[in-house]
């Protein structure tokens, strides 16, 4: 039988499956009797109570701020420290295939041989599929290889490779920033690989300059301690 949860742990639930209201919380921008009234129903609901006590429930909320303020406040001091020690690294002309589990498995070696000397190559495998990002003057031999076992392709294909400390394994947000920061100057990201300490962003090749741009003057500026990082839009 599942526990009952107190009204305290509700409320952390419910504000914690809204992440705009994290970040208002995070910025000061409450009001909390506005945001305690706004969530009553909820609690209500996910309490299984027929009256909730708004006192209470208000109470659980100041509470959980504080608690939120201080996460957040370490967080982003790694997040800084992890954006700041990066470096980058742009890549264009890619191309992205998307093709059949078994079609790649059943040729995974003849198309390592000849993805080796690519100047860029990435493999990820998915449930059904697998998805190569590779060099586009060295994609040919690879799809001739997988011929009609591909089911999705994508050229003019650009791969913003961003290198960082080992810290970004084990905190917490800083793709969270980085994909915030792009959404919000309208760049789209058609594929992210996550590899030990790279993480690789493939946009089009038309949003490429922009895209490195935007990072590069992001990470220059968490440098020279300019901006913070409690904020998920371009914050110049």
């Amino acid at each position: 039988m599942r526990r009952k949860e107190s009204i305290a742990e509700v409320v952390r639930r419910i504000i914690a499956s809204h992440p705009s209201i994290v970040d208002c919380i995070c910025l000061n921008i409450v009001n909390f009797s506005a945001l305690s009234r706004s969530i009553m129903e909820e609690v209500r609901k996910a309490s299984n109570l027929e009256k909730t006590d708004e006192s209470a429930v208000k109470m659980a909320v100041i509470r959980f701020s504080e608690t939120l303020k201080r996460r957040r406040t370490l967080n982003e001091r790694m997040v800084r420290y992890i954006l700041a020690n990066s470096s980058m690294r742009l890549e264009m002309d890619v191309t992205v295939i998307t093709a059949e589990r078994e079609v790649v498995l059943r040729n995974v070696n003849e198309i390592m041989e000849k993805a080796a000397s690519a100047r860029f190559f990435q493999l990820t495998q998915g449930t059904r599929t697998f998805t190569l990002a590779i060099a586009r003057e060295a994609s040919s031999n690879v799809i001739n290889i997988l011929s009609r076992g591909i089911t999705y392709r994508m050229d003019d294909q650009a791969a913003i490779i961003l290198v960082s400390p080992e810290e970004i394994i084990n905190t917490p947000g800083v793709v969270s920033y980085i994909t915030s920061i792009l959404a919000w100057n309208g760049i789209n990201i058609s594929q992210i690989i996550s590899c030990h300490t790279d993480t690789i962003l493939i946009v089009s090749k038309d949003d490429a300059i922009r895209a490195y741009n935007v990072l590069d003057e992001i990470i220059l500026r968490l440098r020279s301690g300019q901006i913070v990082t409690n904020r998920t839009f371009d914050p110049s």
